[in-house]
């Protein structure tokens, strides 16, 4: 399991049609001490 702390939402004018209708999260990963580790990512809200 990968833990994240979801920072905003993110908005494209042109989506893959196999996501049509999912949200896509701005997600910022952490380790098991909840301690950011590395650049902010995009995440699909299935």
């Amino acid at each position: 399991m990968l833990f994240g702390r979801v920072r905003g939402t993110a908005v494209c004018t042109i989506k893959y049609p196999d996501l049509k209708g999912m949200k896509l999260l701005i997600v910022e990963p952490l380790n098991k001490h909840l301690e950011p580790t590395g650049p902010l990512q995009v995440a699909v809200d299935a």
